[in-house]
């Protein structure tokens, strides 16, 4: 009788053991692969070669590169020229070509320095067709408070470059 009964205690120790593994695998899971979503890209300013990637995929930029891309600017480089002028007419022509990819970044990146890229599009360098550019942000659905300040800030350089929004 007591062979009998230690025989059903290491089934039962065993099956105990198997459950627990299982539960602890699938919260280990649960957690790395949580960890891994929330993780986000850190800045990484003044990168010249992100703006040399950008610059030849503009027309099939994956969003991993238009998120290295925004992560890019950041105030501390304006002391170089070259680098400010091409992200900043590089910043407008992703802005027309990506505008959702862009506010979507915009929005859920907090790395991003969202204040400092909204000065660049209140002051474009070169030329560009801000009513363009305009129109394909208004078109976009959702991010609302982002597409608002994006717009106010695309209304300011229409005003300082003389152009008329519709």
């Amino acid at each position: 009788m007591w062979q009998h009964v230690h025989i059903q205690d290491k089934a039962a120790d065993k099956s105990d053991m198997t459950r627990l593994v299982l539960i602890t695998s699938a919260l280990l899971f649960l957690l790395v692969g949580s960890a891994l979503t929330q993780t986000k890209m850190r800045r990484d300013p003044c990168n010249r070669s992100v703006l040399v990637q950008v610059d030849s995929s503009l027309d099939h930029l994956s969003d991993h590169l238009l998120e290295r891309f925004l992560l890019t600017f950041d105030s501390t480089c304006h002391i170089n020229a070259e680098y400010s002028e091409w992200s900043n007419d590089l910043l407008f022509k992703v802005l027309q070509a990506h505008p959702r990819g862009v506010l979507a970044i915009l929005q859920s990146n907090r790395n991003v320095d969202f204040t400092y890229i909204l000065s660049i599009l209140q002051d474009p360098i070169g030329d560009c067709d801000i009513q363009w550019i305009y129109s394909e942000v208004q078109k976009v659905q959702g991010f609302s408070d982002i597409k608002r300040r994006v717009l106010e800030s695309l209304e300011q350089a229409a005003i300082d470059l003389d152009q008329a929004l519709r």
